[in-house]
């Protein structure tokens, strides 16, 4: 765990890749150290259906907190713009 999150912590911000984003703040924080909040935002908001989430991790996030805590890394490397870890659903758009 610790060096997924070292990786993240010491990217350093590409020249033309932008800052953070203020209002991503509390999703940063929630996925790095709310676990219980973010296990209850996966489930309750419309994550699940804009991301492709393969069936059985998803079934490993409701137990189980290593596997949470690898999709928060995941999670937090696609909002802070580091790595495409995760992928939009096809067909999907914003309504």
């Amino acid at each position: 765990m610790n060096r997924e999150w070292k990786e993240i912590q010491l990217r350093k911000n590409t020249i033309g890749q932008p800052e953070h984003d203020p209002n991503k703040q509390t999703l940063i924080y929630m996925a790095s150290y709310d676990l219980d909040r973010f296990r209850r935002y996966l489930f309750e908001s419309s994550f699940l259906d804009v991301f492709d989430i393969d069936s059985a991790e998803v079934e490993k996030i409701k137990n189980d907190e290593i596997s949470l805590m690898k999709l928060g890394f995941k999670y937090l490397k696609y909002i802070l713009m580091l790595e495409e870890t995760l992928k939009v659903k096809k067909g999907y758009s914003k309504k």
